[in-house]
């Protein structure tokens, strides 16, 4: 029994390590696929190693806890079925919470979720814009990382650019946006996936001096056609006045 309960022990372990290690580099990398493949491979064999040691003691503590090692009973058929069952059972748990999770992150949020957390920070959403005319040259301020590099030189603040990041999280855009000067166009990131080396899908919020060509009545469920993945792909959906949401395919 002793080897079975260790066993038990070191698979869910091994599972529930690699879980974790996926889910750390999931929420660390926003949705980098290329940063999740990366930081898996530092990270998962590491967490799955550590995770079936730790398995593997606490289903022998267990064993010890519930006195079956003083009974020293006999391993029949039935029971070896019984607890392999018991295993794949628990085992896939954890790999279907984990499936969800991915599936989640990679499907882009819903109109009506943009356009609730829109009319709940509008407010926010206007005193960026108002706060960018005055740094007509800031093109980009995200998370961890600007354009220019170095916004000193067109005269914003590091100060400046921490207020930027602040609104932008009350805002619920914490990937910031990007400032387009020549048709005066302003993105900010809502929901982001792809990676430095693969193609991008975003999706959010625009500001708009002109109107686009064309807007659709809905973006839930607007994908990029598989036969033409070569091509990009910008839409929008208009919310009121120069409030567009778009949804974007930059092919990689």
């Amino acid at each position: 029994m002793r080897v079975v309960a260790g066993l038990i022990g070191t698979v869910l372990g091994t599972i529930i390590g690699v879980v974790i290690g996926l889910l750390a580099a999931i929420v660390t990398t926003h949705n980098d696929l290329f940063g999740i493949f990366f930081i898996g491979i530092c990270t998962v064999p590491a967490d799955a190693l550590l995770g079936s040691i730790l398995g593997a003691v606490a289903g022998l503590r267990l064993l010890y806890v519930s006195g079956e090692t003083k009974e020293r009973q006999r391993i029949g058929p039935k029971q070896v079925l019984l607890v392999s069952t018991a295993v794949i059972g628990s085992a896939a748990i954890p790999m279907v919470v984990l499936v969800w999770i991915i599936r989640i992150g990679m499907t882009p949020p819903s109109d009506q979720r943009l356009l609730s957390n829109f009319d709940k920070h509008e407010a926010t959403f206007n005193a960026l814009i108002d706060m960018l005319e005055t740094d007509g040259d800031l093109v980009t301020v995200d998370d961890n990382w600007t354009d220019p590099e170095h916004p000193q030189t067109i005269g914003v603040s590091p100060a400046r650019v921490t207020t930027y990041r602040l609104m932008l999280r009350e805002a619920c855009v914490p990937r910031g946006f990007r400032s387009e000067a020549f048709s005066y166009e302003v993105d900010f990131y809502y929901w982001m996936i792809g990676s430095a080396i693969s193609s991008d899908t975003a999706k959010g919020y625009a500001y708009r001096r002109r109107p686009p060509a064309e807007t659709l009545s809905s973006l839930d469920g607007y994908r990029a056609d598989p036969k033409n993945a070569d091509d990009p792909i910008k839409v929008y959906h208009h919310i009121r006045g120069n409030r567009y949401l778009f949804y974007e395919y930059i092919p990689g």
